[in-house]
């Protein structure tokens, strides 16, 4: 009786066993498939975001700059403030941590104890990532859009039952290829997986993330004309430039890096400890952003056009300085108040308008000197945001892909590397650390 007997309660992948230990090529497929899932992932979530920007300011544009112009003052208040309310309430009731743990810490919690995603988290984190972007909040969209994507490769390792070592090959693949598609370069990718999240991976385990990066990029070739290449141009410049002001450069951007990371955590906790009900704090920020959107319009969401501007051309000392003050606070208003979204392209922000300050401190003193202002900027961009994210490499790679100029990559090298002596001098961890080790070893 026992030969006809039917297995109950059997897995539809259970057939699939023997071919996970005698066939090396399923782990290919697999990666192969979550390139396809995280590159689609990436370009849906970053498209959707700005139709609903165009939808809620009834405009056709999802630049700020351009909404405040056809948008009266009043209704930036009430979307941003009713907008803080309804993230605030996301965030309460759906996301771990009150939302401070959702996003890319609570992907590092999961990826190093080899624990799935749980929808909820997914879903909850995504939308309220989604209306933080579409309402104006300065944050960033790379780390929601790689939270998304790894929480897809989530689910689909807990319907096949995959877990341990291969669970962590595939959500680093994930992560690798939702950056890549969304830089549009295989490199930043590859780079960014081997500095932030290569925690027990082997150099084996690279190949086949690096075969789900490569797929993730040549489905972004294939959109680009629905999805422009997210790049700066750049005018011809003088390559030469004296090693001292690379020093300079690179000692000022750790130290204003260190205060940023600081006064920014500093915001996290005190938002965290505080009596005041967590949900009204995104509202708080909020109204915070629409104060400074009454001047500085252009600190709203993440000012892709300011920044080739701050890139491109040469601007005066003192607008540059109270927009660099202006997009700090909307910042802290932002993360530090519980809106959802990443650090990274704000940081980028921050470092181009430090580097156009400088080139333009530089200019005033040596004025028969020729400064190259578009290597100055985007040295400090890169040095600035390598500190905060503590990925030096990543970030050089990264100017290498948007300018394609070797000289200015080297330059930039030099920038990073002396940004980078600064943050071990202070002994200063990167935004993402710090928030691991407050959320999960501080409060876990």
């Amino acid at each position: 009786m026992a030969l006809f007997t039917l297995k109950r309660g059997a897995h539809p992948t259970d057939h699939l066993g023997f071919i996970k230990e005698s066939h090396p090529f399923y782990l290919y497929f697999l990666t192969f498939l979550v390139g396809i899932i995280s590159s689609f992932a990436t370009i849906g979530f970053i498209k959707f975001y700005q139709l609903l920007t165009r939808f809620i300011y009834n405009g056709s544009s999802s630049d700020f700059t351009e909404i405040a112009q056809n948008t009266p003052l009043w209704h930036f208040f009430l979307i941003l403030v009713v907008g803080g309310a309804l993230i605030g309430l996301i965030i309460f009731y759906f996301i771990p941590y009150y939302g401070h743990g959702q996003g890319f810490p609570h992907l590092l919690y999961s990826y190093r104890h080899m624990s799935y995603i749980t929808p909820t988290e997914g879903i909850s984190s995504t939308i309220a990532a989604t209306l933080s972007l579409a309402v104006g909040a300065s944050v960033g969209r790379e780390m929601p859009a790689i939270f998304f994507s790894a929480s897809l490769t989530s689910w689909l390792c807990r319907l096949l039952r995959i877990k341990g070592h291969l669970l962590r090959v595939l959500i680093a693949a994930a992560i690798g290829t939702s950056l890549a598609t969304s830089f549009h370069s295989s490199f930043v990718g590859i780079f960014f997986v081997i500095e932030l999240v290569s925690f027990s991976l082997t150099t084996l385990d690279l190949l086949p993330i690096t075969l789900a990066i490569f797929t993730g990029v040549f489905i972004r070739e294939y959109f680009i004309k629905i999805f422009p290449t997210y790049a700066l141009k750049f005018a011809p410049y003088d390559p030469s430039i004296p090693i001292l002001n690379l020093f300079i450069l690179g000692i000022l951007s750790g130290l204003l890096a260190y205060l940023f990371l600081k006064t920014l955590s500093f915001t996290i906790r005190s938002s965290h400890y505080s009596r005041l009900p967590k949900w009204m704090w995104p509202m708080l920020g909020g109204l915070g952003l629409a104060l400074l959107a009454i001047r500085y319009p252009s600190v709203l969401g993440l000012g892709l056009v300011e920044m080739s501007l701050l890139a491109e051309l040469s601007t005066s000392f003192i607008p540059t300085l109270f927009l660099l003050l202006a997009k700090y606070l909307a910042i802290l208003f932002s993360i530090g108040f519980g809106f959802s979204g990443g650090v990274l392209t704000p940081s980028v922000f921050l470092g181009l308008a430090i580097g156009s300050l400088y080139a333009a401190t530089l200019a005033s003193i040596f004025p028969h000197y020729g400064i190259s202002h578009e290597m100055l900027v985007i040295a400090a961009g890169a040095a600035f945001t390598s500190v905060v994210l503590g990925a030096p490499v990543t970030m050089t790679m990264l100017s290498f892909e948007v300018t394609h100029d070797i000289q200015l990559t080297l330059n930039v090298f030099i920038v990073v590397f002396f940004a980078q002596v600064t943050m071990k001098v202070l002994n200063l961890n990167s935004f993402f650390h710090n928030q691991y080790k407050f959320l999960y070893d501080d409060c876990g």
